[in-house]
């Protein structure tokens, strides 16, 4: 996989919006992946995920993440992770991406539960929960992104056409105070693969369009653009290949996050380079 490098750190001193501390290759960048594929007293075996997890495993490993991967874990053994195991894998580290790649089935409101290796179930908010600034201090105030692919409902994506004319939306951003107390949720970035109550497309062959998409997308791009605008690209990247739209939620996720690869920690930031490299999308 031909990952760009990048050759800056872009300067944020003049910015509204800061950037979380720049971690190079010198610093620890943890990545989980964990992949369901196939399911005790079920035939509904994700085909096409073997190649997800290469996929990724290799993307990450580019962008000097070191990277652990999780495959066909039981509830049992999920919980006692998440418990037990999941404080030392990440200690020290200075951005996390944890991956979920399995059967997914939606509950009232925007939450999911997803398939475990034994036909278990369990919802996306419980291990979320498991990454709060509660349950995990060792990451206050480390970006945290998450990247869920499973289905959401049993709905199909239908083409739509768009109108002769339309009119664009505005934004509105707010900022709250600083403040001393820690909010139970934050620095949290929640990628998801369709919307909510709709299912999400997978090749049989060459795995899931929302997992291809980040893989090439982050190869191609992520020397350039933080990673909220990568996943602007990559919604762009799916809907070229099928009717499929995907969600990307922030939780307190309010800073941008470079991955920079290539960078070392010593070179120091360029503010020449913010014209070079921060274009709009």
């Amino acid at each position: 996989m031909d990952v760009k490098k990048s050759t800056a750190i872009l300067d944020d001193s003049n910015s509204a919006i800061k950037h979380y501390p720049h971690c190079g290759s010198k610093t620890k960048r943890v990545a989980l992946i964990f992949n369901w594929s196939s399911f005790d007293f079920l035939d509904t075996a994700r085909i096409g995920s073997e190649t997800d997890v290469a996929n990724l495993k290799q993307l990450f490993e580019n962008l000097n993440f070191k990277t652990i991967t999780i495959q066909n874990i039981n509830k049992r053994n999920f919980d006692s992770f998440l418990l037990n195991g999941l404080s030392d894998v990440v200690k020290g580290a200075k951005c996390l991406v944890t991956v979920l790649c399995s059967h997914g089935y939606p509950l009232q409101g925007s939450d999911v539960v997803i398939r475990l290796s034994q036909g278990e179930l369990m919802s996306v908010y419980e291990i979320l929960e498991h990454f709060n600034n509660h349950n995990l201090p060792e990451l206050i105030d480390v970006p945290k992104v998450f990247v869920f692919q499973f289905c959401r409902g049993n709905k199909v994506f239908e083409v739509t056409r768009k109108p002769p004319s339309g009119g664009g939306d505005a934004a509105c951003n707010a900022q709250s105070a600083a403040s001393d107390i820690v909010r139970p949720y934050s620095d949290m970035l929640i990628a998801y693969s369709t919307i909510p109550g709709y299912k999400a497309a997978r090749h049989l062959k060459d795995g899931s369009y929302f997992i291809q998409a980040i893989c090439d997308v982050f190869a191609e791009h992520a020397y350039r653009y933080h990673i909220e605008d990568l996943f602007k690209l990559v919604d762009s990247h799916v809907a070229k290949h099928v009717h499929q739209t995907t969600s990307v939620v922030s939780w307190g996720f309010y800073k941008h996050l470079y991955l920079y690869p290539g960078i070392l920690n010593n070179i120091a930031p360029n503010p020449a380079a913010l014209d070079e490299m921060d274009h709009d999308i």
